[in-house]
């Protein structure tokens, strides 16, 4: 089953709380970046434009806007990222996404073990084009899908699309059959097209859906691939 997941940059909570509006009722789940600026990119909130909801969402005392619209991912591009895993496990998230970048695998996979052991999230592996295939093999366990990174500039929307993530996506298909894989950065009907005949089934979309005049015409035009 193909699913569509809007991708959000948020530059404030309010920048948050206006992406979400926009896509209320097209789709089950969203996908917010979280960058810190140290591991790519410029930061994003919560590490700037936030004015005390964070804390507010980590003491469970403010939910998600429209948390109950959505299942939220973040999609952690920190440094550090264990370092906010139950910051936002407490905020509210149903699933996170590490990237295999800032992963040190000798200390991380016991992290990513007690992660999955405790239940209460759903743990996604990022790769990006540039990264050995092999370097998931050892936390495969532990993830509930795959996220190959479409676009060079990991980070960054407005990107263009990278074909040699194909070649990726076509690997993990055939290696790991049953296991569910998005493709997020640089997606449109055209690229999404290339990588659902690969073997992904999650298309993850920032710029394509939120600079469109009508994000419902533009998610219903992904859509439309099956």
């Amino acid at each position: 089953m193909l699913e569509i997941i809007p991708a959000i940059l948020p530059k404030s909570f309010e920048d948050l709380k206006n992406h979400l509006e926009r896509t209320v009722g097209l789709a089950s789940s969203v996908q917010v970046d979280i960058i810190d600026g140290k591991y790519v990119g410029k930061p994003t909130w919560p590490f700037v434009g936030d004015n005390g909801q964070f804390k507010a969402m980590r003491n469970e005392e403010l939910g998600f806007p429209h948390w109950e619209d959505f299942d939220f991912e973040i999609d952690l591009m920190c440094e550090d990222p264990f370092s906010y895993v139950k910051d936002w496990i407490s905020a509210g998230a149903q699933r996170i996404v590490f990237h295999v970048e800032t992963l040190d695998f000798d200390n991380d996979r016991l992290a990513l073990e007690q992660i999955r052991s405790e239940g209460l999230i759903e743990i996604g592996l990022a790769i990006s084009i540039h990264t050995d295939n092999e370097r998931l093999d050892e936390l495969i366990p532990y993830a509930d899908f795959i996220q190959v990174m479409g676009i060079d500039s990991v980070g960054f929307q407005k990107k263009p699309f990278e074909k040699e993530c194909i070649d990726k996506i076509r690997f993990f298909r055939e290696r790991y059959p049953e296991l569910s894989i998005a493709v997020d950065g640089g997606m449109n009907p055209e690229t999404a097209t290339l990588v659902i005949n690969a073997g992904a089934n999650r298309i993850i979309a920032g710029s394509y859906i939120f600079e469109s005049a009508d994000p419902k015409e533009a998610i219903g035009s992904l859509q439309d691939l099956v």
